[in-house]
């Protein structure tokens, strides 16, 4: 990195070459006794070249031998000299350099690489002969690179030998001051026939000086055992029979041979990855080497891939850590095994004694067996200096065989390095490698993020390896048939289970957690199961998120032998969402993982949120959606009959996260989508939808997650009833695109020692198609969810989910409200309803107690049909110490059929005043209409007004309005005692149709001998009037005791309503 800047900006006015014996012009030379030709030993140098400095004279001290003291293997200045190709033992180790500038010669044969001068790089280290090591790189002194490592020979073994590869060479240091380490050299690669074989180990990356990088390592050697055919038999027998021929009793005997030629191959394993230079102030950290492959023909002993190596730290002061090495590769090649079955039968006795009776030979079927195999797990990455990121680990090795027996395991990712305590990222961990098999499939796990210090972000996990295992063979199958019920048969279809790997863990922060690794994908013929997310590392501000569950897919089908049919068996499970972490925020928690499946789809939940420590608690995760596919296709006689029989259950959405300010809102719940018609309609377990997930607790409780969707469709098994030709509907619709809706409920909103908090919407259900026309035969929001409990007040409850269908749609109810301390909660709004036929609004939620006012009932949900429309009904008032709450208003109506107003929620009591009754829902109808009763007052010392009863008003058919409810009765109190009022009855209005205005409500009872202790005035009847037939008023309400008076009585278009009697 900065070295090698700043080394060639140094060391570039002296050339690079190679030095060899001198061809130049005559050298400075010095003959002293037994020189060695250069002041640290004779060797050669990739690099620097002096011999343009040669003087042309030689200088001769004393006698004996020459020592240079400038040009190639000089003392002072020149390049070592290269060892020959051709030498023997010492010989190979490459020659230092001159004491003040020059490189280190290379190594020959697994020799040394020679040292460098002050100013210079080490030499090479020597490749290795067969099964020989490679040579060290040489050392640079104090400016310059260290000396690649010479790689490893490769080392073949025979027989039942077993044989581990050499290691390559460690590479050189860099200069003191400024240089990078060498390279590692690559372990040498193994061959066996039928022992055991492993790789030899990478060389370890060189450090570097003070300014550098550390050097990168050497891969491991690859290993393989290639198998040695083996010719066994066995024999049974003889075995004596007795066999009647023609009234004759024949004795024989029977001898069965069994001769087999399979492959015996010993356990193969890659060699490790070496580990990766250090950077010791300014410089990044070497990558660690990669594992080698592993490789074995055996049936039974697997192949494993090799580790890879560490990443090498960064520079103590300022630098990042180095990249683990990926893992190697594991395999089963297979062996392939052929034989014969002999029978010999004798005869024994009599004068044929031991003739051959009969000889036959058949053949086995030609097989190939195949063993296990393992990927080899990712190098942890290096740390980081005190500024710096942390070093990637390592991906996992993937493994792969077609084994029936055994698995395919990928192997796990690094650990990420750890971050700058100063400044700097904590190193993302590896992925998990893949685990690909026949019969069973397994993702490696995700390596953890690394943690950092103060500024900077915990390393993300790894994510899971995906699992894949789609083998198909013998089975049990279960068929299952409406009514009729489940059979299970022998048969052959869909056996692979693959399994994702699970997510690696987020790394910790001092301020910033890492994200968790989201969980690998499982894919398998028979079951795919998505491997679990991580949870998210701490951190002191932000928690990281959690990683979301891998999808499992289940593809499958199996054939029974006694049927003639095609049955799904694929499950998909989706795996779960991880924990968020913990923090002054919360982090949000991982999202459910996808599950489809042919014949289930099973989603995984959503991840909670983040609670640890935290003044704002994390938001739970989604659940997963789901999806069940399959079609059982039975062939009876020529036809074949589709039964749809894919069923899903979405995942729940994640709960949030406590925390001592807000709690976190829960997650919404997954969406489903399905066919199994059959089961929706009650003739088996249907699918469930996913709920939304609760909210967290804190002085404000978090709200509830919204209920998911969820869709069973119905074309398929109306595709089953053949054409059905031109229905003459007056719209458009695509038959194929039919559904039944249905949705999941709102999560309940968590308690807060303040504030309680909602309650999570209800789902909905249904949707529109082409030329904007309702894609749902039948639709039902899902209910609100209830509010949370509060310490002064409670939580309101959630809304039900709107509905949407071409025949019936039905609103979600509203949920309850939470109680509080002072002030209880609202009920929630119930769903509105809008139903090409018919139509139901849901109900409002009721109101909770609270210490001194109750909460108010919600609202009831407005329906919409062309045959008959219902509102929903309002939610009743709760009771409150002091103030009641009052009734939720009925929801109103619209149909060109039929209309009926939902009835409005009676009120809660109140020791001071009394709530008010809800009003009715007020509808509109072309036929027939009914306005929604109001709802009854609570008592109080002031008590509450009865509910207004709602309208109607129609064209043809007839018109009622809604009954007024009844006031409150009083009670003891400084201010009143009062009756209260009842409420006025509702108009009825009709063009064609008669009238029939609604009835007063009685008024309420209030306490004799009080000055404002009388009864109730009733409340007035309604009016009622029709264009062209009969329009009749109300009667008016019974006025309460004592001494109430009645209310009048409606007017009417033919004749008014009476007037209620006094109380």
């Amino acid at each position: 990195m900065f070295s090698a800047a700043l080394a060639a900006g140094t060391l570039a006015g002296f050339g690079s070459g190679t030095a060899s014996a001198d061809p130049c012009a005559p050298p400075l030379v010095c003959n002293v006794p037994g020189g060695g030709g250069s002041l640290l030993g004779g060797g050669t140098g990739a690099g620097l070249n002096f011999a343009s400095l040669s003087s042309p004279n030689s200088l001769q001290i004393g006698a004996g031998n020459s020592i240079r003291l400038i040009g190639p293997g000089g003392l002072l200045i020149g390049n070592g000299i290269n060892a020959a190709d051709d030498c023997v033992g010492d010989e190979c180790n490459g020659g230092n350099a001159g004491l003040l500038f020059g490189n280190g010669g290379n190594g020959a044969n697994g020799g040394t690489g020679g040292n460098a001068g002050l100013f210079g790089n080490g030499g090479r280290g020597g490749n290795g002969e067969a099964g020989q090591a490679g040579g060290a790189g040489g050392n640079a002194l104090l400016f310059g690179k260290g000396g690649a490592g010479g790689d490893a020979g490769a080392t073949t073994a025979t027989g039942a030998a077993s044989a581990t590869g050499a290691s390559g060479g460690s590479g050189g240091s860099g200069g003191i001051f400024v240089g990078s380490g060498g390279a590692g050299g690559l372990g040498g690669n193994v061959t066996t026939v039928s022992g055991d074989a492993t790789g030899g180990r990478g060389g370890n990356g060189g450090k570097s000086g003070w300014l550098g990088d550390g050097g990168a390592a050497g891969a491991g050697g690859s290993a393989e055992s290639t198998g040695l055919p083996v010719t066994s038999s066995s024999t049974v027998g003889p075995t004596p029979t007795v066999t009647n021929i023609f009234g004759f009793n024949v004795n024989t005997n029977t001898t069965v041979t069994t001769t087999g030629t399979s492959v015996i191959a010993g356990t193969a394993t890659g060699g490790a990855g070496g580990n990766g230079g250090d950077s010791v102030l300014f410089g990044r950290g070497g990558a660690g080497g990669d594992g080698g492959a592993g490789t074995s023909a055996s049936a039974i002993n697997p192949g494993n891939g090799g580790a890879g190596g560490a990443g090498g730290a960064g520079g103590g002061i300022f630098g990042s850590g180095g990249a683990g090495g990926s893992g190697g590769a594991g395999a089963s090649s297979g062996s392939d095994f052929s034989g014969t079955v002999r029978t010999v039968i004798t005869y024994r006795g009599g004068l044929l004694n031991g003739r051959t009776y009969s000889d036959t030979t058949t053949n086995l079927d030609d097989a190939t067996n195949y063993g296990p195999a393992n990927g080899g797990a990712g190098g942890k990455g290096g740390a980081s200096g005190l500024i710096g990121t942390g070093g990637i680990g390592g991906v996992g090795g993937d493994g792969t065989t077609q084994s029936k027996t055994a698995a395919a395991t990928g192997g796990l990712g690094g650990a990420g390095g750890a971050g700058g305590p100063l400044v700097g990222n904590g190193g993302a961990g590896g992925n998990g490698g893949n685990g690909t098999g026949f019969l069973i499939g397994k993702g490696g796990g995700g390596g953890a993020g690394g943690a950092t210090g103060f500024l900077g972000v915990g390393g993300a996990g790894g994510t899971g390896g995906i699992g894949t295992a789609e083998g198909t063979g013998p089975t049990t199958v279960t068929v299952t048939l409406p009514i009729v019920g489940t059979v299970q048969l022998p048969g052959s279809g869909g056996v692979g289970v693959g399994t994702g790997g699970a997510g690696g863990a987020g790394g910790a922060g001092q301020l910033f957690g890492g994200k968790g690794g989201g969980g690998g994908v499982g894919i398998g013929s028979l079951t795919g199961t998505g491997g679990n997310g991580a949870a998210g590392g701490f951190g002191a501000l932000f928690g990281g998120a959690g990683g979301a569950g891998g999808t499992g897919n289940g593809t499958g089908t199996a054939s029974p032998n006694l049927v003639t049919a095609t049955v799904p068996v694929g499950t998909g499970n989706g795996g779960l969402g991880g924990l968020g972490g913990g923090g002054l925020f919360g982090g949000r928690g991982g999202d459910g993982g996808d599950g489809n499946g042919t014949l289930l789809g099973n989603a995984g939940n959503g991840g909670a949120g983040g609670t640890a420590g935290s003044l704002f608690g994390g938001r739970g995760g989604n659940g997963g959606n789901a999806t069940g596919t399959g079609f059982s296709l039975l062939t009876i006689g020529s036809d074949v009959t589709s039964i749809p029989v894919g069923t899903a259950n979405a995942g729940n959405g994640g709960a949030g996260g406590n925390g001592v300010f807000l709690g976190g809102r829960g997650g919404n719940g997954g969406d489903r989508s399905d066919v199994n018609i059959l089961a929706a309609l009650g003739l088996g377990t249907p699918g469930k939808n996913g709920n939304g997930g609760d909210g967290g607790t804190g002085l404000i409780g978090g709200a509830g997650g919204t209920g998911g969707k969820g869709t069973t469709n119905v074309g398929g098994l109306l595709g089953e009833l053949g054409d059905l030709g031109d229905l003459g509907l007056p719209i458009d619709i695509n038959l194929e695109d039919l559904n039944i809706a249905t949705a999941g409920n709102g999560g309940n909103g968590g308690a807060g020692s303040l504030i309680g908090g909602a309650g999570g919407w209800g789902g909905s259900a249904g949707g529109l198609g082409d030329n904007f026309i309702p894609t749902s035969l039948l639709a039902t929001g899902g209910n609100g969810g209830k509010g949370g409990t509060g310490g002064l007040f409670g939580g309101w409850g959630g809304g039900g989910g709107f509905a949407l269908a071409l025949v019936q749609a039905t609103g979600g109810n509203g949920g309850n409200a939470g109680t509080g301390g002072i002030g209880g909660g609202l009920g929630g709004l119930g769903g509105g309803a809008l139903g090409l036929a018919t139509a139901q609004g849901g109900k409002g939620g009721d109101g909770a107690e609270g210490g001194v006012a109750g909460g108010s009932g919600g609202h009831g949900g407005w329906a919409a049909g062309l045959v008959s429309a219902t509102g929903g009904g309002g939610g009743n008032g709760a009771d409150g110490d002091v103030v009641g709450g009052s009734g939720g208003g009925g929801g109103g109506a619209v149909s060109g059929g039929q209309a009926t107003g939902g009835n409005g929620g009676n009120a809660g009591n109140g020791e001071v005043v009394g709530g008010s009754g809800g009003g009715g829902g007020s509808v509109v109808s072309v036929g027939s209409g009914k306005g929604g009763s109001g709802g009854n007052a609570g008592n109080g010392a002031l008590p509450g007004k009865g509910g207004s009863g709602g309208n109607s008003t129609t064209v043809t058919g007839s018109s009622t309005g809604g009954s007024g409810g009844k006031g409150g009765n009083g009670r003891p109190g400084i201010f009143s005692g009062g009756g209260g009022k009842g409420g006025q009855g509702g108009g009825g209005f009709s063009f064609q149709g008669p009238a029939f205005g609604g009835k007063g409500g009685d008024g309420g009872t209030g306490l004799p001998g009080k000055i404002f202790g009388k009864g109730g005035k009733g409340g007035a009847g309604g009016p009622g009037g029709s264009v062209s037939s009969t329009g009749n008023g109300g009667n008016g309400g019974k006025g309460g005791s004592p001494g109430g008076s009645g209310g009048p009585g409606g007017p009417g278009s033919t004749d008014n309503g009476d007037s209620g009697n006094d109380g």
